[in-house]
């Protein structure tokens, strides 16, 4: 069975394989992907905005499912980008004497500010 990292990396290789895996291709890829994310990311917070949830509902509003539809379409582009491109990207950036510091130093800053940025968006 499928699941959304095998799915996303298969449509990267479609398209990396279709488009080629030029540096300027990747950016343009990820300058549609950031302009679709941010979007989806504004359309979020505007559904929002306008439509507060009840506190006191029993079940989910329109607006509220709106809103779980839009969280699923931001992650169309994210898998494009984001989600898994960065790793080709970042492979293609370095010579292959030093691609594996690349990768590893590439690796080490995603997770430590994932970490991060996880530490800063819980309730401690």
């Amino acid at each position: 069975m499928l699941d959304e990292r095998s799915t996303s990396s298969l449509g990267e290789h479609f398209l990396t394989t279709i488009a080629g895996r030029s540096v300027s291709v990747l950016i343009l890829f990820f300058c549609y992907s950031a302009l679709g994310m941010g979007t989806f990311l504004f359309m979020i917070g505007a559904v929002f905005n306008t439509h507060q949830p009840d506190p006191k509902a029993t079940t989910a509003s329109g607006a509220s499912i709106g809103m779980a539809v839009l969280i699923y379409l931001f992650v169309i582009p994210y898998c494009f980008s984001w989600g898994g491109l960065v790793w080709v990207y970042i492979s293609e950036l370095f010579d292959t004497r030093s691609r594996s510091y690349g990768i590893a130093f590439a690796n080490a800053s995603q997770v430590g500010l994932d970490h991060s940025v996880n530490l800063s968006a819980t309730e401690h």
